[in-house]
């Protein structure tokens, strides 16, 4: 019984990402798992059979063809605090506004998107304004066609069925537009046989805490398609953060490679863009 709960709990993990076979003649570029307000990396090591440099949040392999991340990782449910949470919404300041502006995958400025928007009474406490959004969210997709990178928001409007990702940038421009600052929550999911990626986000409240929203495991939880523990304000200890946001850059050889988003490994192109990178990416995670 406690098995099927288990993410209800602190957990700790030995992660293992084993990325093999790729091109030695290109430079790669390949994310690993971050500290976040539900994981602490313990400790993180590479190895390659080529040079390895550590940027931060990436690790850069030239002239290589394999390379491994491992990392030893303590993880804790959300457990939320509501009367804390609860606070009367007030606009954000300082690094927080960036979550505020939309990007190339969450578009709060589509015409839709404002519609929607234009149908919830924003005075309102931020979290009846999440709800309320992650509601529709639920009513409005459905999830399907999973993909290696990350649907926009106008896809997600656009298309039958999305993944977690579509959930998640669908959702986000909606509390984007809204006023309330977002970010997306790129990583993986740990301790089951197939840790496949995974995403959803996190919205600002005003006492500083970043609310989780997980839809697309709620949607497949209400049909019996899957037991993980997600939603409104629901994070289990069974996931992996890489990284957060949908903005970065990767400094590489005096050059500015933007990236949108940090989880799957990618090639640094001549020309500074980046592509994903077409080999088998192993990910085991044993519990501690």
């Amino acid at each position: 019984m406690f098995e099927r709960y288990r993410s209800h709990y602190p957990q700790s993990f030995h992660v293992n990402i084993t990325v093999a076979l790729f091109p030695n003649d290109k430079v790669i570029a390949i994310p690993y798992p971050i500290n976040h307000p539900q994981q602490t990396v313990m400790d993180v090591n590479f190895s390659s059979d080529g040079n390895i440099t550590d940027h931060g949040a990436v690790i850069i392999i030239e002239h290589g063809k394999t390379a491994r991340i491992e990392a030893t990782i303590s993880v804790k449910p959300f457990k939320p605090i509501f009367p804390q949470a609860d606070l009367a919404f007030q606009s954000a300041g300082g690094a927080d506004h960036m979550y505020l502006e939309p990007d190339q995958f969450i578009h709060s400025k589509h015409p839709a998107i404002l519609a929607e928007v234009k149908k919830i009474n924003l005075k309102q406490r931020p979290l009846q304004i999440l709800e309320h959004i992650y509601n529709h969210c639920l009513d409005q997709l459905q999830y399907g066609n999973p993909v290696p990178g990350l649907y926009t928001t106008t896809e997600a409007l656009a298309l039958d069925s999305v993944d977690c990702g579509g959930f998640s940038t669908y959702l986000a421009a909606m509390v984007q537009a809204c006023g309330i600052p977002v970010r997306l929550v790129s990583g993986f999911w740990a301790g089951y046989k197939h840790n496949d990626m995974h995403a959803w986000i996190e919205a600002l409240l005003p006492d500083g805490t970043w609310w989780p929203m997980d839809p697309s495991v709620e949607w497949l939880r209400l049909r019996r398609r899957s037991a993980k523990h997600g939603g409104f304000g629901q994070l289990g200890s069974d996931r992996i953060v890489i990284n957060i946001g949908t903005n970065h850059v990767i400094k590489y050889q005096s050059k500015d490679y933007p990236v949108g988003m940090l989880q799957l490994p990618m090639i640094l192109t001549t020309t500074g863009d980046t592509q994903y990178l077409q080999v088998e990416t192993t990910i085991t995670c044993t519990r501690l």
